[in-house]
């Protein structure tokens, strides 16, 4: 008892060590800090990929050993690729189920001897599903580093479905989203992304009521069946961080990994079908809403987006820059409708989206939606063009901001797996990254801008009390639909 209590005494004493500053670095961009990085000349930063080990054993599996020193703890981060994109309307919402079961214990150890086996060995881990992967990420003491590998080999080769936790999985699951259909984010994104994503699988993860509908089917045959053409060497790549022997560890991977046999995993590939709206506005009816919450966007590229870097830019400038955007200048100082409003764009392997986000009035939503409106037509007719002070600005910000990002070589080697082996980027693409947005011009940026901001394209979802939302939007002039929740 005396050594679990010193090991997980330790544990948390280096976990807050590394992670503390981390998280403080990553908290709400305020007015102070903002002003502090545009005024500060920020240099141009380079980001050092740390030195790894690459091994690729025989059945697919890819791994980076990293050797780090500094703490005596070793993390672990990879992914699988897939994720929800292999689902289908029929297991929609099966992905967090699976990853659930997986996490809660395995054919080894039952759930109990689970949650004890990583209490004794200060054992960190856990599962999530993106859009185009199942993700994993461990920490562990360096001590505990063999428990740490074996307990995720368990937990991805041995799960076991039909352990007697399934039907309180599912329970807490259906809890979730009973919940989830009366709070307002929730419910803004459920009709938001089923507009712009209709029956793809990226669509799921927000589709509250179809997920409700096929968590009543599920199975442990069911889930067997999906981890069986979901999870496998052949589309796994896993990085370890940490203090250890490359040599030993390396070992260590062969042990619990070599034998395991390919899947023959396919992943599917699924066509998003741009939705036909123009000027489109659903109401989400909650009456007891306070304020109004507001989604507008529309569909946009994937990863194969080829004017990333100039795009980036110009939405820092356009809504994502913090308190200089020019949307928080509109539609928060100048006329006061808002706190916040930023916008932002999400890539997918199939098909991304560009949004905007904010909470406010509702009887202001006609206001807002034609302010981001204007602010878009502004750019893309060249009335009021990008600059070159607007440029530099944006630049300086991002490189002060950038290093945050990749503070831990943990965090440079998870997104440098996920650019490599994922999306096929070269190796030195972070500081190519780097070099491209330091040397782009106004024009280069107006130009992207002008071809990809859709101001007539514009899907609006406002969730809140329909009455008031709708009869300002009928003054206004537009057509509504109005859906009550």
């Amino acid at each position: 008892m005396l050594k679990k209590n010193f090991v997980i005494l330790i544990a948390l004493v280096l976990i807050t060590m590394i992670f503390v500053p981390s998280v403080m670095s990553e908290e709400k961009l305020n007015d102070d800090l903002f002003y502090k990085l545009i005024k500060k000349e920020n240099d141009k930063p380079e980001i050092k990929i740390p030195d790894y080990k690459k091994i690729k054993f025989d059945n697919g599996l890819t791994a980076y050993l990293v050797k780090n020193n500094k703490y005596p703890v070793v993390e672990i981060t990879g992914f699988i690729k897939g994720g929800r994109r292999q689902e289908n309307q029929e297991v929609a919402g099966i992905s967090n189920i699976m990853l659930n079961m997986m996490s809660t214990g395995n054919q080894n150890l039952g759930e109990e001897e689970y949650a004890e086996f990583k209490e004794i060995h200060g054992i960190d881990i856990n599962f999530n599903v993106s859009n185009d992967t199942f993700n994993f990420r461990g920490s562990a003491l360096s001590s505990e580093k063999d428990k740490l590998i074996s307990i995720l080999a368990d937990s991805l080769r041995k799960p076991d479905f039909s352990a007697s936790y399934f039907q309180r999985i599912l329970q807490q699951q259906h809890q979730y989203l009973a919940q989830a259909t009366v709070q307002p984010d929730p419910m803004l994104n459920n009709y938001f992304f089923k507009n712009i994503y209709q029956e793809h699988p990226y669509s799921f993860a927000n589709n509250i009521s179809l997920k409700k509908s096929k968590i009543k089917t599920f199975t442990p045959d069911k889930l067997r069946n999906f981890y069986n053409k979901s999870i496998g060497p052949e589309k796994m790549v896993i990085a370890i961080v940490g203090d250890f022997s490359i040599n030993n560890t390396q070992e260590i991977l062969k042990d619990n990994f070599a034998d395991w046999e390919k899947q023959n995993i396919s992943i599917k590939e699924n066509e998003i079908k741009e939705m036909a709206y123009n000027d489109q506005i659903i109401i989400v009816d909650k009456k007891d809403a306070d304020q109004a919450h507001m989604k507008i966007g529309y569909n946009f590229d994937g990863h194969q987006f080829k004017k990333e870097t100039e795009f980036l830019i110009g939405n820092r400038i356009f809504g994502k820059g913090g308190f200089s955007s020019r949307l928080m200048e509109n539609v928060r100082s100048e006329k006061g409708y808002v706190y916040s409003i930023y916008s932002n764009t999400s890539y997918n392997k199939d098909g991304g989206v560009y949004y905007i986000n904010t909470k406010l009035d509702p009887q202001k939503a006609p206001e807002v939606l034609e302010a981001v409106k204007g602010e878009m037509t502004a750019i893309k007719t060249a009335e009021q063009p990008i600059t070159e002070e607007e440029i530099k600005e944006s630049i300086n910000l991002y490189n002060g901001l950038l290093p945050s990002d990749y503070k831990y070589p943990i965090d440079i080697i998870n997104e440098y797996i996920y650019k490599i082996e994922l999306l096929n980027e070269n190796d030195d693409y972070l500081n190519n990254f780097i070099d491209e947005y330091n040397n782009l011009t106004a024009q280069e940026v107006q130009t992207v801008m002008e071809e990809y901001l859709k101001p007539d394209r514009l899907l609006t979802v406002v969730v809140g009390d329909s009455d008031k939302i709708k009869k300002a939007f009928q003054k206004a002039g537009y057509k509504v639909k109005v859906i009550k929740n």
